[in-house]
């Protein structure tokens, strides 16, 4: 409707101008312009305005508060030790010693000593020994 309007007005800025003009001066003869009339609109206005802006703060504080509760915890920019172990071991799919599993991650650019690798994979229930110092990656597969 307004959108009607607003073609309707700039078709036609002559009788738009008539229109506004015959409407502001009706609503000035029955005192709608009036200071005083403006000013107790105003203060309605800001009476029901008031129990808005009181809900809205309390929403922002509660929302405030939700947000400084929670915990954000980021991922480690480079994978740990533990990771590239793991990954490499589940990719390759043959169980390996650390000095091996140390050359392997050598190779594609992954400084991380034998003896790291050990202490890594002996702390992580996720690795599995095998005799002859191998290591795999979970239950090894029973044919």
């Amino acid at each position: 409707m307004t959108q009607a309007l607003r073609v309707l007005a700039a078709r036609n800025p002559l009788v738009a101008t008539a229109a506004v003009g015959g409407l502001l001066w009706w609503c000035h003869r029955h005192g709608y312009l009036t200071r005083d009339n403006w000013r107790r609109r105003l203060s309605q206005v800001g009476g029901v305005a008031k129990p808005l802006l009181e809900l809205t703060q309390a929403g922002m504080t509660e929302h405030q508060a939700l947000s400084d509760s929670l915990l954000v915890v980021k991922p480690p920019a480079y994978p740990t030790s533990e990771q590239l172990a793991a990954r490499y071991l589940a990719r390759c799919g043959s169980a390996l010693t650390p000095g091996e599993l140390r050359d392997a991650l050598a190779r594609r650019g992954h400084t991380i000593s034998a003896a790291q690798l050990k202490r890594a994979m002996l702390a992580h229930s996720a690795f599995v020994r095998g005799p002859g110092d191998l290591w795999t990656v979970g239950r090894p597969v029973l044919t």
